[in-house]
């Protein structure tokens, strides 16, 4: 939202590029070409001490310090080996290496990209799970790649692509390559099928019955597909429109009335309920406060995760891959990121089972072929399968809000179910539709 007393430069195309390119400039990205790791594993001490040495190493060479403020952290894990561990297994040993140096004498240094791992505000963990039977088709190879921004950054990203959307004055009707699009239109054409069994096809008319099968599977696929496509539309317009709601950013800077300050927090009042009543929405019990809570917190937890499904048939099967937005207001006695998400990303595997390949045909009830290059084809993704998590989310996100007045003390959380096929964060995608249309206004403000 733009200052009542808005400088002409700064609130402009010309000013947007400019210092949308000195965030650039403060971005941190690390890389690392061995395969991803978790606690526990065999020499995880000593692998960890060398990824901090060559991260250190790197941020130095590009005159990096580490991060003294709030931080968003966008992590992409890439698996080439059989049995990966759990994304969330993953993304908790990361964050922690990513801390308090192991040995800060040899490092030079007491920490490697933050001091604290409470200083992540914004988590987004993505995992491809690569491995491959067959050596020889193995086409990627593994890696970790960490994108570190302020928080600061990240709201003024997001502020401009709603100024950005603003101009081009399109909304409702968002072109289609718009990530604030919500396909409407396919939720009016999409005729969800009743929900499929896997009995056996009737043999008189095979084929035909084979193909009335893909179609109802392919019908079932779009409409998922459109549900949770709008609620990552949904989702990037509230975080463009109260940027200033994520936990670490900075107040709205106030005019000598007020009322930009009144203005931002009636937005939210009205933007963060909407939220709670989204298709694929979930409320969840806030944080357990003692200890001993844990167990009876995870069964309440548990519980609500299964009344979800059944209020949605729609999800079952999911034939579409999901990605987990897990939206929480931190408790007065507050919690890492990366734990909310060791707590509850189990639970969500077990009771949503998300799958990782879910238009492979044996989900579909499909019958193998008996023979041919076909057959070899879906045996090779059998065998593959069962050597992965192969009931996985691809990617989840994490987003700390700040505590309101209203706000329990357990504090809230809320999980969003999104599309999984082309894992980004929220904020990533707000930072790729600034950087892609700022060229289109900066042109339009040069011919006016």
């Amino acid at each position: 939202m733009p200052s009542l007393e808005a400088d002409p430069y700064l609130d402009g195309p010309l000013g947007w590029s400019h210092q949308a390119m000195q965030r650039l400039l403060r971005e941190r990205h690390l890389a690392d070409e061995s395969e991803p790791g978790a606690k526990g594993q065999r020499g995880g001490r000593r692998r960890a001490v060398q990824f901090q040495r060559d991260t250190v190493s790197s941020m130095r060479s590009a005159g990096r310090r580490a991060m003294t403020g709030a931080v968003a952290l966008d992590v992409d894990f890439t698996c080439c080996k059989r049995n990966p561990p759990g994304i969330h297994r993953l993304a908790k040993y990361l964050l922690d290496v990513l801390g308090p140096a192991l040995e800060p004498k040899d490092l030079g240094r007491r920490s490697v990209l933050y001091g604290d791992d409470r200083q992540v505000k914004l988590l987004h963990v993505s995992l491809n799970q690569a491995w491959d039977p067959d050596p020889s088709a193995q086409s990627t190879t593994a890696s970790t790649r960490v994108v570190a921004r302020p928080i600061r950054d990240v709201a003024e990203d997001l502020r401009v692509a709603d100024e950005i959307r603003s101009r081009f004055d399109q909304w409702p009707r968002e072109a289609d390559a718009s990530p604030f699009y919500i396909p409407v239109d396919d939720f009016d054409d999409v005729l969800v099928p009743p929900p499929f069994s896997a009995e056996p096809l009737p043999k008189l008319a095979k084929p035909l019955s084979q193909l009335d099968r893909f179609d109802q599977h392919w019908r079932w696929y779009r409409a998922q597909e459109a549900y949770l496509a709008a609620t990552d539309a949904y989702l990037l317009s509230y975080l463009c429109t109260c940027p200033n709601d994520i936990a670490g950013t900075r107040e709205s800077a106030p005019d000598s009335a007020g009322t930009v300050t009144e203005h931002a927090a009636s937005l939210s009042d009205m933007y963060r309920p909407l939220l709670l009543t989204l298709p694929f929405g979930l409320p969840l019990p806030g944080f357990a406060l003692a200890s001993g809570e844990w167990k009876r917190y995870g069964e309440q937890a548990r519980t609500a995760l299964a009344a979800f499904l059944d209020r949605w048939p729609l999800l079952r099967p999911l034939l579409v891959p999901v990605k987990v937005t897990l939206m929480i207001t931190p408790s007065i006695r507050g919690m890492d990121l990366d734990n909310i998400a060791l707590t509850l990303l189990p639970m969500i595997h077990d009771v949503l089972q998300p799958h990782i390949d879910p238009l492979t045909m044996h989900r579909l009830g499909m019958p193998l072929p008996s023979g041919g290059p076909e057959h070899e084809k879906h045996a090779k993704a059998l065998r593959r399968l069962r050597s992965l998590n192969e009931h996985s989310v691809t990617a989840y996100q994490v987003i700390e809000l700040k505590r309101t007045p209203q706000s329990p003390q357990e504090g809230t959380i809320n999980v969003l179910l999104g599309d999984g096929t082309g894992p980004r964060s929220s904020w990533e995608t707000a930072h790729d539709y600034l950087h892609q249309n700022l060229p289109t206004l900066l042109e339009s403000d040069r011919y006016r």
